[in-house]
């Protein structure tokens, strides 16, 4: 969607800080997915997406965005991404930010938990009107270089074309994508940094392996796949 566009990113929020890649030692460390969410009203909306932006934090605090999903979907289709995302990463928040359309869907979310038995955690922040303000902490971040990306994945070209697109003072034609992982990080200042007692030791996770065992009969590892 970005083709032909004539905008100019030579003032862009985050052109001055590399985009790290995530080596194979950051797919195979230990995480706990956090999710930042921005909502668009319906699919009719053709001026903004919904975006979710996932990311992982190590046990060093460096956060790996490992997915993003981003359409113009309708209503039900995004709550149903924001399941299928608990499903794949079962992340400890989903960050929202507050206000009209939070408050719309939210009864809606919360009759989809009880009737399916998946449920979301969920961490409302107070909506920041001015996206400058609202992006500084991620900004921050790749600053300080604590931030990796899955630069593998087919999504991660037009995401990253999209973030260097924000100048933080300029509209840009799509920025949802830098708007979800503003949110997301926003979120992860909220709640601050991890150690090393937020991690399961390798007892605890066979213990939880040999309950999930015990339960389903299945011969599988919750926690590679295999």
């Amino acid at each position: 969607e970005f083709l032909n566009d004539p905008q100019d990113m030579s003032d862009s929020y985050l052109k001055k800080y590399q985009f790290h890649e995530m080596s194979e030692k950051d797919f195979q460390v230990e995480k706990k997915f956090y999710v930042g969410c921005d909502f668009a009203v319906s699919k009719a909306d053709m001026a903004n997406r919904t975006s979710f932006t996932v990311g992982g934090v190590d046990v060093e605090n460096l956060t790996h965005i490992t997915n993003n999903r981003v359409d113009r979907w309708g209503t039900d289709e995004w709550i149903e991404q924001m399941f299928l995302i608990q499903v794949e990463y079962e992340p400890e928040i989903f960050f929202v930010e507050g206000g009209v359309i939070w408050n719309s869907v939210w009864p809606m979310i919360r009759n989809e938990m009880q009737s399916s038995g998946i449920y979301m955690n969920f961490e409302v922040l107070n909506p920041v009107k001015d996206k400058a303000t609202r992006g500084r902490s991620f900004q921050k971040r790749m600053r300080a270089g604590t931030v990796r990306f899955n630069k593998e994945a087919e999504w991660y070209s037009s995401y990253e074309d999209e973030c260097l697109r924000f100048t933080g003072y300029a509209q840009a034609r799509l920025d949802d994508q830098f708007d979800s992982s503003a949110t997301l990080f926003l979120g992860l200042d909220k709640i601050g940094s991890l150690s090393e007692e937020d991690f399961p030791e390798e007892d605890e996770i066979e213990e939880e392996e040999m309950r999930y065992y015990a339960m389903t009969g299945e011969d599988r590892n919750v926690h590679t796949g295999y």
